[in-house]
């Protein structure tokens, strides 16, 4: 499909995905008891709009996040200065394209696939 210069590429996604669900349902691929759907998405998808757009739906968003960005992590306890002042709102930065900006991980796990070698999520 394409998009013209006034359509909403997010609003047109969202209808997408409400008529998939419809189809699936139709089609008795899903019924209500079932496991959510999952739909995963590629980062230049808006997954935080279409998880509040499809709430009503039985559906979960997962979407890759850019290899660009950029977050902040938790900003900690507050601290009161002899100033005063407001609460810190962000802490530290995590790049994602930094790896020395990067926390010690909670979790590793290594998985060996038969496909694709050795898989390692950290986190």
């Amino acid at each position: 499909m394409r998009l013209g210069l006034a359509d909403d590429a997010t609003a047109v996604t969202a209808a997408q995905l409400r008529d998939v669900v419809e189809r699936l349902t139709q089609a008795g691929h899903w019924r209500p008891g079932d496991l959510e759907i999952l739909f995963v998405m590629d980062a230049g998808y808006d997954v935080a709009y279409l998880s509040h757009a499809l709430a009503d739906l039985p559906v979960v968003l997962v979407g890759r996040l850019r290899s660009d960005r950029v977050m902040f992590r938790d900003p900690g306890p507050t601290r009161s200065g002899p100033k005063g002042g407001r609460p810190r709102r962000h802490g530290g930065v995590l790049a994602f394209a930094k790896p020395d900006s990067w926390h010690e991980p909670d979790v590793t796990t290594v998985t060996d696939t038969t496909r694709y070698g050795k898989a390692e999520a950290i986190a």
